[in-house]
């Protein structure tokens, strides 16, 4: 799996840090910082209210590094002596700022839209012409070392990275991202883009391509082949061990055995030659004698170290398959390969005689391993793990507590031994066929699992078969400081939920209503010739209606004539208030004409004119009267005809109305007459279908009711019964590192679980290629 191209644009450095104070006192003395004094005080005050602050080790491993920035007055300095006042009052700022909302969604956005550029710049590599994600491209920024356990560094700072400390990795013809870097090389067979080494571990640490890329892919499916490989061969590889765990070189001791008593037969008959020489007392026998006899001395003397070269040899093959029979038989790691993170980790082939016990019935292990946490187990000494105890005790004979019980081998012996009995095996494999058998040996033996089994009983089974690979593993953690706060509160929860039982009284009552609803049903059965004759029957009514639609018409005759008489009365109405109007205008020339006359002064002539005036007068008002009552009867006349054209054009609107609202009115009825013939059987069927299934849904409901009700309980309770078993160890490390997901991916099949569910978001998409596995699962 060697890629031919590989283009990216190098990784990201974190921002510089900004100076926030430019002084501090230490020791009563103002002393000016740099920026890196500033930024590591800084760090420390921001943990002013955890307990790693107040935990030794750390304290002392801060201090160690703090003098090594100060200068060299200051190397008999404790905490104390510097005052974190200022510092402190900035953390305290930071932490406790009250930001408007809109500045909080502000700066929320403007660090969403860096870490996006961020992402399009340095988050993906090209290779062999495929995009494909980088992992963590952000190089670690300085800070105190937090570490996981008893770690040893704990509180030892992180300096930053700079550009001059890190080699990319590319092709030979891809283009150089801009940088002073320390080195560009081309391993081909290398999953990292980027590498730099870290005082602080004395390890290389990595920017390794994302887990979801094709290539990290590969090299996964090809870690559980291998670990699937060892399954097929294990008992053969085990019966290597067993063979190398009591290995005695009989050929070569026998040979030696030989040699041995041959030179002592030698040695016997020229001491008899000896007593023979001296007794003749002859000097020359004698001195030939002893100068053969000192040759025979130094062969026993070889002959002596040749049998401690055997034993040694056969002491280094002993170390050997202890400790490949301790990697498989405790799942322990092989102990020199250690990570980039860790100190001082011990595994099987540096275990040290202080971290084992031997007693008449066990054995006990209990040592750091990885993360510093403490590896504690205890196997039975029955008759099969005898040579286990028997090649400890031989190997650990003559040593001090501190001494190395297998100081004679490494981890490339033992790969070199395991890979000589199956081809690629090594001891990391062992810890991945662990963590996998585990699992499945935990499902197996689960019990009938069907599709009808409760999804959350499914996933507790599956996190179970988890937590024995992290047993197996030794994956254990720290618990939360609250774990038992929470516990608690778990506790009381799942006690409310099991006093919380359902009142199905309400469900019971229910029923009656559904019964009598489909009694009704029952007895409503619908008559087709009564829907036939209904659709007959308004057929009749819309012809009806239709009629009286069709007389509409002659309404419009009524209101015609009616307009007809009314507009003639208008205008007899106009023509007699013209007369009237000519007959007062003349009356009143005729009246204003003897007014404007000079009254005669003849008594007779005078008497004459005032009978004229008089008769005018009257005249003009007789006319005024006369004329006002026929004005008067045209205009009653005139408002009966337009209140009779009113109510004709009133009888019209509504009468037609009404006959339209009734032709609608039975074209609908009709309709639905029709439909309901057409569909009320099945629709009837339906209908009592439904209630049928209502009335059967309320019959069960209180059982269903209590059945969820038992369902959430045990649910609850099993969720807590889990919190309580895994409380000591870390489930997700197995889970992404040492468990085939072919296991339970297969298992899901079977049981009807969706695999997927058990992992993260980031794990689906680092395991996709199981998707496409149609492994069966052996039940």
């Amino acid at each position: 799996m060697k890629w031919q191209t590989l283009r990216h644009n190098g990784v990201a450095f974190p921002p510089t840090y900004q100076s926030q104070i430019s002084k501090i006192r230490i020791k009563n003395e103002i002393v000016t910082l740099t920026l890196d004094q500033e930024e590591m005080l800084m760090a420390w005050a921001k943990k002013k209210d955890t307990p790693y602050v107040l935990d030794p080790v750390f304290q002392r491993n801060f201090l160690d590094d703090l003098k090594t920035k100060l200068d060299a007055r200051f190397t008999d300095i404790t905490l104390a002596d510097i005052d974190f006042t200022e510092l402190h009052a900035l953390a305290d700022r930071e932490k406790t700022a009250n930001l408007a909302d809109d500045e909080k969604k502000k700066r929320s956005a403007e660090r969403k839209r860096e870490r996006d550029e961020l992402k399009a710049k340095f988050g993906f590599a090209t290779i062999d012409g495929i995009e494909t994600e980088v992992g963590a491209y952000l190089v670690e920024p300085p800070g105190i070392l937090m570490g996981r356990g008893a770690h040893p560094l704990r509180g030892k700072w992180k300096d930053r990275v700079q550009p001059t400390d890190v080699t990319l990795n590319l092709d030979e013809d891809a283009p150089v991202p801009a940088g002073a870097w320390k080195e560009i090389v081309h391993e081909h067979d290398a999953m990292w883009i980027a590498t730099w080494y870290d005082k602080l571990s004395d390890k290389r640490k990595y920017v390794w391509l994302a887990d979801s890329s094709h290539l990290r892919q590969e090299r996964d499916q090809e870690k559980y082949l291998k670990a699937a490989k060892l399954e097929k061969n294990v008992e053969q590889v085990r019966d290597e061990i067993r063979k190398l765990m009591a290995f005695e070189d009989t050929r070569g001791r026998a040979a030696l055995d030989r040699d041995e008593h041959k030179t002592r037969a030698e040695l016997k008959s020229l001491e008899e030659k000896m007593l023979r020489a001296n007794a003749a007392n002859d000097p020359p026998a004698r001195a030939k004698s002893e100068s053969a006899r000192e040759k025979l001395l130094i062969e026993l003397q070889q002959i002596e170290k040749r049998r401690e070269k055997i034993h040694a040899a056969e002491m280094k093959k002993r170390q050997l398959a202890t400790v490949c029979y301790l990697i498989d038989r405790l799942a322990m790691r092989v102990g020199d390969e250690k990570d980039e993170d860790e100190a001082d980790t011990v595994g099987a082939s540096t275990l040290r005689v202080e971290h084992i016990h031997i007693a008449p019935d066990h054995i006990a292990f209990d040592f750091l391993g990885k993360d510093s946490v403490q590896w504690a187990k205890t196997l039975p000494l029955d008759e099969k793990e005898q040579p286990l105890a028997r090649n400890l005790r031989d190997l650990s004979r003559g040593k001090q507590p501190g001494d190395q019980i297998f100081d004679k081998i490494d981890s490339t012996h033992v790969n070199q031994f395991l890979g000589g009995i199956v081809a690629g095996l090594t001891a990391k494999v062992f810890r991945t066929y662990h963590g996998t058998h585990a699992v499945r040996a935990y499902l197996e033996h689960a019990g009938d699992v069907t599709d009808a089994t409760p999804g959350y009983r499914k996933e507790m089974i599956a996190k179970l078969a988890n937590l024995e690979a992290a047993v197996v593993c030794n994956h254990k953690r720290t618990p939360p400081k609250n774990w038992e706060e929470n516990l608690i509160k778990r506790e009381v929860e799942v006690g409310k939920l099991r006093d919380a039982k359902p009142d199905v009284s309400k469900l019971i009552a229910q029923i009656p209503a559904r019964e009598k609803t489909v009694a009704h049903l029952l007895a409503t059965k619908p008559d087709p010739q009564s829907l036939e004759q209904q659709v007959k029957s308004r057929a009749d009514a819309l012809n009806k209606a239709r009629a009286a639609q069709a007389d509409l018409p002659k309404l419009d005759a009524t209101l015609a004539a009616r307009q007809v008489a009314l507009d003639k009365l208008i205008a007899e109405q106009k023509k007699a208030s013209a007369s009237a109007e000519a007959d007062l205008k003349k009356k009143q020339a005729a009246l204003s004409a003897l007014e404007k006359q000079k009254p005669p002064k003849a008594k007779k002539a005078l008497a004459t004119y005032n009978k004229r005036l008089r008769a005018a007068r009257r005249a003009l008002a007789e006319s005024k009267k006369q004329n006002g009552a026929r004005l008067k009867r045209l205009k009653d006349r005139v408002a009966a005809a337009r209140k009779a054209l009113d109510a004709a054009s009133k009888t019209k609107r509504v009468k037609s109305r009404s006959v339209n609202a009734r032709v609608k009115q039975a074209q609908v009825a009709l309709k639905r007459a029709q439909d309901a013939f057409a569909h009320a059987p099945q629709r009837y069927a339906e209908r009592l279908a439904k209630s049928q299934a209502a009335l059967e849904q309320a019959r069960v409901a209180p059982d269903i009711a209590q059945k969820n009700f038992e369902e959430r309980v045990e649910r609850a309770a099993l969720q807590l019964e889990l919190a309580k078993q895994t409380r000591d160890y870390n489930l997700g490390t197995s889970l992404k590192n040492y468990i085939d997901p072919r296991v339970y991916k297969s298992w899901g099949d079977y049981a009807g679980y969706d695999w997927k569910r058990l992992y993260t978001k980031a794990l689906q998409r680092k395991f996709a290629w199981v998707e496409k596995e149609r492994g069966k699962w052996k039940s």
